[in-house]
């Protein structure tokens, strides 16, 4: 899943990262799913973490409803085509069939 925004200084917390209070990884459960079962996983949570992150805690609102809501969960229509775009270049970068009726 793609991250939360939910920064501590300049990095995103456990909990914008899907890591829960008891320490439940649901990004590396899915890595690893993916692994056992040979299933190709695009890791939207790292592809997402890199932009989220580099942008920082102010920049990265225009990607939420921030501003609109409150909400740093659901995406603005900027977020929504960025992960859009995260996802295209997983499919390119994992050469999956898709990748041929990309443009």
């Amino acid at each position: 899943p793609p991250v939360r925004r939910l920064f501590n200084g300049n990095k995103l917390t456990g909990t914008a990262l899907h890591v829960n209070s008891v320490g439940v990884d649901l990004p590396a459960i899915i890595r690893a799913l993916g692994r056992n079962t040979n299933t190709p996983v695009i890791d939207l949570t790292a592809k997402s973490k890199t932009l989220v992150e580099s942008m920082g805690p102010s920049a990265s609102q225009a990607l939420y409803l921030t501003r609109e809501a409150g909400d740093n969960t659901h995406f603005s229509e900027r977020g929504g085509a960025e992960m859009a775009n995260l996802v295209v270049q997983g499919v390119r970068e994992l050469n999956l069939p898709l990748a041929g009726y990309l443009r």
